[in-house]
């Protein structure tokens, strides 16, 4: 038993180490990011009020995050058979998703969740790839307490047009929450890569996939959104 425990711990580690050895981007100043996020996380007040005032449906699945969230008009045709609600607000940041968390999750009261976050924090110049994940780990530690028993769906944090110049830093973080969600325990948490479907085949991100400010993704996009989370939504809620 002795040497199974040590075996998989040398696995875990050797999966780690080669996750963050794909890494290449380089650092930037820490400790700016929450700080500077703190300063304007009032800033989607009245979007969140506007939330907690129309309620979901107890017992459904919950889809939150940031504006490709939000924007996703079409999310109950997309998921016809099921009960699926947008709490999705601004250009929000994992701060800012943790701040407003009662609002946004806990008081909707879901037996599933389905997260996108984590794209815009990558996008401040100034916070690092610790940084976001960082605060992915508090998101997670905080969900499993309050929500400890519910299936969540994270959605890997997609390439644009605007943010290419951030793609080798979207990749580390996605490989950095990936390795997290993998040896989660409870197997509750599963990864959903929208990343690799969306670049192509020279690794870069493919324009017909959005609008035109090259950000924002259009019914191509959120198509493919669609399928990668249909193949592991559907599963897990039938099981229930």
């Amino acid at each position: 038993m002795v040497i199974g425990r040590w075996g998989l711990l040398g696995s875990f580690l050797a999966f780690s180490i080669g996750l963050k050895a794909q890494c290449s981007w380089t650092e930037g100043t820490p400790n700016t990011y929450t700080d500077s996020v703190k300063k304007v996380e009032t800033r989607f007040f009245n979007q969140i009020q506007v939330i907690a005032a129309n309620p979901c449906k107890q017992g459904g699945i919950v889809f939150t995050g940031s504006s490709s969230i939000r924007l996703w008009k079409n999310i109950e045709s997309s998921f016809p058979d099921l009960p699926v609600c947008n709490t999705g607000f601004g250009g929000s940041t994992l701060p800012e998703l943790l701040k407003y968390l009662p609002e946004l999750i806990l008081n909707h009261k879901p037996k599933g969740l389905v997260i996108y976050c984590g794209e815009n924090d990558i996008s401040l110049p100034y916070s690092t790839v610790s940084d976001v994940v960082g605060q992915f780990k508090l998101l997670f530690d905080t969900l499993n307490f309050h929500l400890p028993s519910i299936p969540v769906w994270f959605i890997s944090v997609k390439p644009s047009l605007l943010s290419r110049h951030f793609l080798e830093k979207q990749n580390c973080v996605n490989n950095e929450i990936k390795s997290i969600l993998t040896t989660d325990k409870t197997q509750r948490w599963e990864f959903v890569d929208v990343r690799s479907p969306m670049l192509n085949e020279e690794g870069e991100p493919r324009p017909d996939l959005f609008l035109r400010d090259g950000l924002h993704m259009n019914e191509n996009g959120y198509k493919i959104w669609q399928e990668q989370l249909q193949t592991l939504i559907y599963p897990k809620w039938e099981k229930r």
